[in-house]
């Protein structure tokens, strides 16, 4: 890796750093620690022929990545069966048998994926069996239960692609420049992780579920917040609304006790009109007449018409004689 470079490249001989001897440099890295990094990327690749040239090598194949996965999980995770075969084969591994690490990944990503595996405990439970059941059926595979290259590789490429998702919805750059691989690096230094890398394992799968639901919270306490604001301003606008209401409501009472009133006023006065034309001619003169009717036809015009019809009639002139 890059740190390999590094190290491999470094001199033995002390150095000075303002005036005090360095402490001697490590010494480089054998070419088997020089190549088991490259080994792995081989075997998730299908390349053959770098296994047995670390074989070659007198190099340990059994070692572990540092998530703990073996060559035979990665080359099951990848769909490699050359690969797969030629370590059982080899005896550097038994059919069917994987690493805690690789099943910690399964158990964590199938509930990543939606499918309840139980706890993450690296055990091959009837909860994983149930969680196993349940992708393959959502994915048109044969239902086993059981954690084998059946399905592991078509597993390991939908948790790729929801880790994709994931990343680019929390603001990650997984596009072709950047690719997914920076975006996991940076994650991981983002959440202080203790382990870096690239490389999906069930540490990662985890905060990437604890990122989700906390964007998921911050999520519902803005729509919250704007289901609150909704609210508000539809609260506002009925107490406007019941407000213009009531003050209309209010002037037509007015206006109906205005009417009540010009009805009284104006019954008043067809009262006296007809009394007055109950006496004698001599009292009630022609411009007496006519002033009565006037403050009538004043009054006239606030009554609807069928109240006014009496008044009308009333204002007639009277009959000579």
């Amino acid at each position: 890796g890059k740190n390999s470079k590094a190290v491999a490249g470094s001199k033995t001989a002390e150095s000075t750093v303002n005036g005090k001897a360095a402490a001697p440099a490590k010494t480089a890295q054998t070419p088997c620690g020089k190549a088991q990094s490259a080994v792995f990327q081989a075997a998730a690749e299908g390349r053959l022929d770098a296994l047995k040239q670390h074989k070659n090598n007198k190099c340990d194949l059994k070692k572990t990545d540092p998530r703990g996965f073996t060559l035979y999980d990665i080359a099951t995770l990848n769909g490699r069966k050359n690969i797969t075969d030629w370590l059982v084969a080899n005896k550097i591994a038994q059919k069917n048998q994987y690493s805690s690490a690789l099943i910690k990944l399964v158990q964590t990503g199938l509930r990543y994926l939606g499918h309840d595996a139980g706890a993450a405990n690296g055990k091959q439970t009837a909860a994983t069996a149930k969680a196993i059941k349940a992708f393959q059926r959502a994915n048109h595979l044969s239902q086993s239960g059981k954690i084998d290259a059946a399905w592991l590789p078509a597993f390991n490429k939908e948790l790729g692609k929801k880790t994709q998702n994931t990343l680019k919805n929390l603001g990650y750059k997984t596009g072709k420049n950047t690719g997914i691989s920076t975006a996991i690096q940076a994650f991981r230094q983002e959440r202080k992780m203790a382990k870096s890398g690239s490389y999906l394992d069930d540490q990662l799968i985890y905060q990437l579920m604890l990122a989700e639901n906390e964007a998921g919270k911050k999520t519902d306490k803005r729509k919250g917040a704007d289901r609150r604001a909704r609210l508000a301003a539809q609260n506002a606008a009925q107490q406007q609304e019941e407000a213009q209401r009531s003050a209309e409501n209010q002037r037509k009472a007015a206006e109906a006790r205005a009417r009540a009133e010009a009805v009284v006023e104006a019954e008043s006065l067809i009262d006296a009109v007809e009394a007055a034309l109950e006496l004698d001619g001599d009292l009630l003169d022609e411009s007496s007449f006519a002033a009565i009717r006037a403050q009538i036809s004043t009054l006239q015009s606030l009554l609807p018409e069928a109240e006014a019809n009496p008044i009308r009639n009333a204002t007639a002139a009277p009959a000579a004689g």
